[in-house]
């Protein structure tokens, strides 16, 4: 008998110890995650694109999530789109653009893990222009000022938008 009432205090022990060892685990994971997103904080972005083509341009945009479907921007018009970025840093938008034989694709917002991202995705708000010659970019902030369109791409006419469309999203 004495044998089987030491035995319980040692069982009671380990089941404490057990507990102890899980919520130490819990709260390791809590803290990486705290520590490794402190810098990526969920935030709202918007992306507005401007058709200053001269006549309506096709435009079709999603993410993994969201698809936004083909909408015609009208001359001098424009598209805009919010939506929160995750704190994990892979949120991203892709858009093509048809005018008339022109065609486009191009990730117009992309997160912190990836690293050739439009400069404007790391302010949160991105501008596009998109004119005869080919695409701008700008920040909320640089809208402030006068000149502060900066030439992103060009148009192309051998790349079929349909073909890049179903094909998946370039690896992060």
């Amino acid at each position: 008998m004495a044998a089987a009432g030491h035995l319980f205090p040692y069982a009671q022990k380990k089941r404490i110890l057990n507990l102890d060892r899980t919520r130490l685990w819990y709260a390791l994971v809590v803290t990486i995650f705290v520590l490794g997103t402190a810098g990526q904080v969920t935030s709202e972005a918007l992306v507005d694109i401007i058709n200053y083509c001269g006549e309506p341009i096709s435009v079709h945009c999603k993410s993994h999530d969201s698809d936004l479907g083909r909408i015609m921007i009208d001359i001098s018009e424009d598209f805009m789109f919010k939506f929160t970025a995750n704190v994990f840093g892979t949120t991203l938008f892709w858009c093509s653009f048809e005018w008339g034989i022109e065609t486009q694709y191009f990730p117009v917002w992309e997160g912190s893990n990836y690293v050739d991202r439009p400069p404007c995705s790391e302010t949160g708000t991105c501008l596009y222009k998109v004119a005869p010659d080919g695409f701008y970019c700008a920040t909320a902030q640089q809208a402030q000022g006068n000149s502060f369109w900066t030439f992103y791409k060009k148009w192309s006419t051998y790349v079929h938008v349909e073909q890049i469309w179903n094909s998946p999203p370039p690896p992060i």
